[in-house]
């Protein structure tokens, strides 16, 4: 874990995807995932993201954004701000309905 008086070794104890502890101690009961010399970091926020995997927030669709919210968490990036491209009114009240 990183904290500001440096990296320290501690477990991470998650249950269906979600970290509910932080412990020296390793649970007898759970599953052992060596990850020693590798660091855990929240997931990344874009401030300013077009699209991503070929599809375009302009798109205006579903598959457009599904598209580009998976190829983001694919990448670590766990919230976005979706933002469009210079359009006419029409478009844009199309992209946000």
């Amino acid at each position: 874990m990183v904290l500001p008086t440096g990296i320290e070794e501690i477990n991470i104890i998650s249950e269906n995807g979600k970290i509910t502890n932080l412990t020296k101690a390793t649970p007898e009961d759970c599953k052992v995932i060596e990850a020693s010399g590798m660091l855990v970091t929240p997931g990344f926020v874009e401030t300013h993201v077009h699209g991503g995997g070929g599809a375009d927030f302009s798109d205006a669709d579903v598959k457009s954004f599904e598209t580009a919210v998976k190829t983001h968490l694919k990448h670590g990036v766990t919230y976005i701000y979706p933002t469009t491209m210079s359009c006419s009114k029409k478009q844009l009240f199309d992209i946000f309905t």
